[in-house]
């Protein structure tokens, strides 16, 4: 795995952040950066209302009909969520399928960026 590091992930600092091959390979920095982005929202989302989020975090990536509008969807199962976000960039790639696992161990918090065929 390798640690992906970013100017725009500086929010995600206090989590250990990794990204397999296959995302390193098949999805954009950019919508590495956003991924990431809506992972911290929603952990910051859970804290408020004194929830703890799934540990699988689903992301549905996909170009919508529109001129450089790519579309996310946001899933998890416990508790249920479901959020879709739209988003401008010129980034070209395929409809894809991302996860993110955090792991929680007693003294450390991580979340590792893989694609389906990874897990």
């Amino acid at each position: 795995m390798k640690l992906s590091i970013s100017l725009e992930m500086v929010a995600m600092s206090k989590y250990q952040t990794y990204i397999t091959r296959g995302i390193d390979e098949h999805i954009p920095s950019s919508i590495i950066n956003i991924i990431w982005s809506l992972v911290l929202k929603r952990e910051e989302e859970a804290a408020k209302y004194n929830e703890t989020p799934d540990y699988l975090s689903i992301f549905h990536i996909r170009k919508t009909d529109k001129d450089n509008v790519i579309c996310i969807k946001h899933l998890q199962e416990q508790p249920p969520y479901s959020n879709t976000y739209k988003f401008i960039s010129n980034e070209v790639f395929t409809r894809q399928k991302v996860y993110v696992i955090r792991e929680d161990t007693v003294d450390l918090k991580y979340f590792v960026m893989l694609l389906p065929d990874e897990y």
